[in-house]
């Protein structure tokens, strides 16, 4: 192995680092905006790590009665995929269960 084949190597994991934590730093983002837009409109939102990102309760912003209540996924792409995990949450809750994707 020579010098320039280390370099190169070096430089992949460098640019795969800054990948990776540019999209940490944009997913936070996402859920970020998406929490702060659902309790804007005077919705509950609470996080739940396992298949979903939140479970926002929908309530009346005059009265405060309980409408009914979505689990919700946010995507920081517009391609990102769901994960096994989120697919079969999407299965079983149907309607319940909505991915958010913003659009920048």
């Amino acid at each position: 192995m020579s010098y320039l084949d280390d370099y190169e190597n070096n430089v992949k994991r460098c640019k795969k680092r800054i990948t990776l934590s540019t999209n940490q730093f944009k997913g936070k983002l996402a859920e970020n905006a998406f929490e702060f837009q659902e309790r804007a409109k005077g919705n509950d939102v609470r996080r739940s790590p396992h298949g979903r990102d939140f479970i926002v309760t929908h309530r009346d912003p005059f009265t405060r009665e309980y409408i009914k209540t979505t689990h919700d996924e946010v995507k920081s792409s517009s391609t990102a995929p769901l994960s096994d995990l989120q697919k079969a949450e999407k299965e079983r809750l149907g309607s319940r269960y909505r991915v958010h994707r913003p659009g920048w």
